[in-house]
């Protein structure tokens, strides 16, 4: 085995791993960088992508070191920066359209687990947490009637069922035409359902919004332009339309609905949410363009006492990145991941394949939750995020290298 199959089967194996192992998936993954840096070489690393990064290194470096709290909260930056390599490294397996589809199924594959120990604590009501050679495998069992998987918060739980929800979707589009594998066939609808009652379940409001937006984002793919059922033509739009109809029908029926009206309730009347924002906005307008540093926030609720109870984080990333290191950090972050992303929907990454459209709509679900919230704070979804938008930068260099081949 050369390195580069070591490399990515490293990868996939680590994709499986991670959300039920923080420490072997997390591993696997950095011997897959190792081996891509290898590959890769020193001179890549001047790529015209990476300057934009080392920008951004730059000012995180120099508002931690600003940072009105000392250097204690300088452990922030390794929330950041591990992660630049880690970008550039796997975006050599992540050219190839095949290994993109293996990484998805990878974390379709791994979310089962989640799925199975998450309605099994709810079933049976589990109520310890899995350890597994002494505190190396922790699988997390939180008894609060909310689905939690194996993570110890229902919104971290909600941000990787978001980051796989367009995968299962892709999966069991991809055998929807197909008259063979009816077994297959059934265990993907299931697997489907499994992940969206989850998401459900959760209680949380960004999984549900994840939910609405990444089936509407998905569907077409599907079905094509009009299908044929009993020798009758239906266009997609009436059989998405029965199909919404068909889904709430059975919410009502099970009881599904209570929780997610309760969820979009306390979205828009979440008055504790919105004074974190308000008091973020204020530290991050007195230090503007340098930040407070990694641990701003929190150094600072801890001095002033703005609110009845302690908050470690400002619950938003774009604002967490204004308050930590500054506006320019800011701008060069959100333009940079922005462009890449329209340079992707541009170039057709959306029309290639169900995967590589379910790629673009889980990383854009992903950004929709860090608006409002801050998961990437853990490790598993801060490696999704970087896996994801390594694939999107890869795309639109592969489909860049295309166009500029000449034809015979």
């Amino acid at each position: 085995m050369n390195k580069y199959s070591l490399g990515k089967n490293l990868l996939f194996a680590g994709c499986f791993l991670l959300p039920t192992s923080g420490y072997i998936g997390p591993f696997l993954i950095f011997l897959a960088c190792i081996c891509g840096s290898s590959l890769q070489g020193f001179r890549s690393l001047f790529a015209k992508k990476m300057y934009p990064l080392y920008l951004l290194s730059v000012l995180i470096l120099m508002s931690a070191f600003a940072s009105p709290f000392g250097l204690r909260s300088c452990a922030g930056v390794f929330n950041w920066l591990p992660f630049f390599w880690l970008f550039w490294s796997l975006s050599i397996y992540l050219r190839d359209k095949n290994n993109i589809r293996c990484v998805a199924m990878s974390l379709v594959y791994g979310t089962i687990p989640v799925l199975i120990i998450g309605f099994s604590q709810l079933i049976f009501r589990f109520n310890e947490s899995a350890r597994i050679f002494g505190s190396f495998i922790v699988w997390h069992v939180i008894d609060n009637g909310e689905f939690a998987g194996v993570f110890y918060n229902r919104n971290i739980c909600a941000a990787w069922l978001a980051a796989s929800f367009p995968f299962f979707v892709a999966a069991i589009g991809s055998q929807i035409h197909s008259r063979e594998d009816i077994p297959r066939k059934v265990v993907a609808s299931l697997a489907l359902f499994s992940v969206s009652l989850a998401m459900v379940l959760t209680n949380s409001r960004n999984a549900i919004g994840s939910l609405i937006f990444g089936s509407l984002g998905m569907i077409a793919d599907i079905f094509s332009a009009s299908h044929s059922i009993g020798g009758f033509r239906f266009s997609r739009f009436s059989i998405a339309l029965f199909v919404i109809a068909v889904v709430s029908s059975f919410s009502f029926c099970l009881g599904f609905v209570n929780p997610a009206l309760v969820a979009l309730s306390q979205f828009f009347a979440d008055e504790q949410r919105l004074e974190i924002w308000r008091f973020g906005v204020l530290i991050a307008s007195s230090n503007f363009l340098v930040g407070s540093g990694p641990g701003g926030f929190t150094g600072y609720v801890s001095l002033l006492s703005p609110f009845d109870q302690t908050f470690y984080h400002v619950h938003s990333l774009p604002l967490d990145l204004w308050v930590s290191y500054g506006f320019v950090a800011l701008a060069v972050f959100l333009v940079y991941v922005f462009a890449w992303l329209f340079a992707a929907v541009r170039s057709g990454m959306l029309r290639e394949s169900i995967f590589s459209k379910a790629w673009i709509i889980a990383f854009v679900l992903l950004i929709i939750i860090h608006a409002t919230d801050l998961p990437y704070l853990d490790a598993r979804i801060n490696l999704v995020g970087w896996i994801l938008f390594g694939g999107i930068v890869s795309s639109v260099e592969s489909s860049a290298l295309a166009s500029s081949e000449p034809s015979e």
